[in-house]
């Protein structure tokens, strides 16, 4: 059976919906469904996947945040079955990093892992709600990200959406992954 991918860059739906209506196509047609939707000339997905060694160091450096004075914009990097040591020996399985004037743009932790577990990377948005309320979600409306300047499989460009801007345009919020395995 012949795959084939629509450009929902052409309809009127979040890239949430659009996520929605391709799993929903693949289901029916028996096939596995990718991990990203075709917008454009881009490949969009919700969360990457990355296999990893059993320890490295991990460097990210937010390159761009058009929302930065407010803190909308944040990349998660969750572990399957590892962790990131923070500075003072402090052990977490899921980092989030918000692009905030009032911290560093960089991050640089070391990891350990199990060999061949994975790293989930995903982007996040704040939305302030009129009553006050503030939501974080990831994965809904057009809160997503593509890939760009992917130099292999541990080191990329990630260009992300917030969940509000409509059309799509992956230019809110850039930020840079390097993933250095430590030789053993």
């Amino acid at each position: 059976m012949e795959t084939i991918f629509q450009d929902y860059s052409k309809e009127e739906v979040s890239v949430a919906e659009a996520s929605m209506k391709q799993l929903k196509y693949f289901k029916q047609s028996g096939q596995i469904p990718p991990n990203y939707i075709i917008w454009g000339q881009r490949k969009v997905q919700f969360t990457d996947r990355i296999m990893l060694p059993s320890e490295g160091k991990i460097i990210c450096q937010i390159m761009k945040d058009k929302f930065e004075d407010e803190a909308l914009n944040a990349f998660d990097l969750k572990f399957e079955d590892g962790y990131i040591l923070l500075e003072k020996g402090e052990v977490v399985k899921h980092l989030r990093t918000w692009g905030d004037s009032q911290y560093e743009p960089r991050i640089e932790y070391f990891f350990k892992a199990k060999p061949n577990s994975l790293l989930f990377i995903s982007n996040v948005s704040k939305i302030k709600l009129p009553n006050g309320k503030i939501l974080i979600e990831s994965r809904i409306g057009n809160s997503s990200f593509c890939i760009s300047n992917e130099m292999d499989i541990y080191e990329k460009t990630f260009n992300c959406n917030h969940y509000t801007t409509y059309p799509p345009t992956f230019d809110d919020f850039v930020f840079s992954f390097k993933l250095i395995p430590t030789l053993v």
